[in-house]
């Protein structure tokens, strides 16, 4: 996050905003084509995960029919990207003749290493299964970082080109596959030979098969408001959305970490007691992203003042602000995926996702044509409040924390209330507005002073302190 925060104003000060806006309509492209890993990321996480303990030969067996799949995948994503060329630069660049010259210079690297790029899906996959969350946190962090830093540096070093930016990121992120693999090797532990199984291989598809359609659908959900914005509006409102959008999605990760971990155990456990482990996790969200939506709802518009300028943050706070309340429901419904994942369901995910792709693209059009980017935030917000309440409900979750949502829901709606009050952005309402936030979560604190939740912190850290004293 704090990468991101450091980094966006450099690429949009070297790029501009329509290059920005060009360069985040290739990641979404490229993203799509992740379809062709066919959840096989997810799969491998599921299988290896029942595998535990002395099983080791069948971990291996199933790692290496994964990555051989993934590989034969990946390398017909390659050709399809070849084969597509010509249409995606026109997709990329249709407004903006002077750059279509970049992107095509820039498509034989990406198809070149994605094969490669998508293996990764795979290893992550195989080292959450082993429950090596730690490892694979460091291993995202540091891919994370070279491909931020390595484009800038070439690009403030040689040109701000695409035709440069785009391949050192594709090539840095593809290279980073080497590291997971010896991380494999050592933790699964995969066979120097590798072994492809038939059997593993219609067990992975099988599983993955549900879990990629739910993949796409939920990938073309979350993203097809930038792209409809690219072709409605251009890729300089692409950037005008995508500036706030990624400041304030970062928060993603509290219920991603949370429900990752959770995963493997999910896996193996029967249905009562993940059910009861998924509504302690719902409570422990609900506490944590609380406060948290509301704080970055108060203060967004000074943060994007200060980072990235007042013409910018004139028309980017309000969608920050919609988005960061989409976000809080949002993390709920991560934790009936993850149930229903866990539990073997991958085709109801699928299933509740195709049900939701075409009256949100028809929305999302509506609204982006109607009220531009501000309506396409409002588009993508409803959405995921939709989307919580059916998964809640799909999975009887929602049984245990219907009461308790008032509250929460409350702060979140009085917090967008009063941003609006902070338009200016000025130092004085700023100090008021983070004093505010601050008294949101002592409030929040107190009202949930009886939850086991604030039981469990309040003996993690006192077991905490004692460790240290005694030490």
């Amino acid at each position: 996050m704090i990468l991101t925060l450091v980094t966006v104003p450099l690429y949009l000060k070297a790029l501009g905003d329509a290059k920005y806006g060009i360069l985040v309509l290739v990641w979404l492209v490229i993203g799509y084509f992740s379809f062709m890993e066919l959840g096989l990321g997810r799969a491998t996480a599921h299988k290896i995960a029942k595998k535990y303990g002395d099983h080791a030969r069948e971990r291996a067996e199933i790692f290496w029919t994964s990555v051989i799949l993934n590989l034969t995948l990946g390398v017909i994503g390659a050709a399809l990207i070849w084969i597509l060329a010509d249409h995606l630069i026109l997709l990329f660049s249709s407004q903006y003749e002077s750059f279509q010259e970049d992107v095509k210079i820039a498509l034989p690297w990406v198809a070149s290493t994605f094969p490669l790029a998508l293996l990764s899906s795979i290893l992550y996959g195989a080292l959450e299964g082993r429950n090596k969350f730690l490892l694979v946190n460091t291993l995202q962090l540091i891919t994370t970082v070279f491909f931020q830093l390595i484009p800038l540096i070439i690009m403030y070093r040689y040109e701000a080109s695409l035709a440069l930016v785009i391949p050192a990121a594709v090539i840095t992120k593809a290279l980073m596959t080497v590291p997971c693999l010896v991380a494999c090797m050592i933790y699964v532990p995969a066979t120097s030979t590798p072994v492809f199984s038939p059997k593993q291989g219609k067990s992975l598809l099988s599983y993955g098969g549900f879990t990629a359609l739910s993949g796409l659908l939920g990938m073309l959900i979350e993203t097809i408001d930038r792209m409809l914005i690219g072709f409605i509006s251009g890729p300089v409102a692409v950037t005008h959305y995508s500036v706030p959008y990624q400041a304030v999605t970062k928060i993603r990760i509290i219920p991603s970490a949370l429900m990752r971990a959770l995963f493997p155990k999910l896996s193996r456990v029967d249905g009562d007691f993940a059910r009861k482990l998924s509504t302690t996790s719902l409570f422990v969200i609900i506490f944590f992203m609380t406060p948290v939506c509301c704080c970055i709802i108060l203060v967004l518009n000074a943060f994007l003042r200060i980072w990235v300028g007042e013409d910018m943050a004139k028309s980017a706070s309000s969608i920050g602000e919609i988005i960061a309340a989409g976000l809080w429901a949002n993390s709920l419904s991560q934790v009936a995926v993850y149930f229903l994942l866990g539990q073997s369901k991958p085709g109801m995910v699928a299933k509740i996702h195709l049900m939701q792709l075409v009256p949100f693209v028809i929305i999302m059009y509506a609204c982006l044509s109607w009220y531009g980017i501000y309506g396409a935030a409002c588009a993508w917000a409803g959405r995921c409040f939709i989307d919580a309440a059916v998964f809640l409900y799909k999975t009887n979750l929602y049984r245990a924390i219907t009461t308790h949502l008032l509250t929460p829901i409350s702060m979140i709606t009085f917090s967008l209330i009063l941003a609006r009050y902070n338009v200016e952005g000025g130092a004085y309402q700023t100090i008021i507005f983070l004093t505010m936030g601050c008294l949101w979560f002592l409030t929040w604190c107190f009202l949930n002073r009886k939850s086991e939740v604030i039981r469990m912190l309040l003996s993690t850290i006192t077991s905490f302190i004692s460790r240290k004293a005694e030490a």
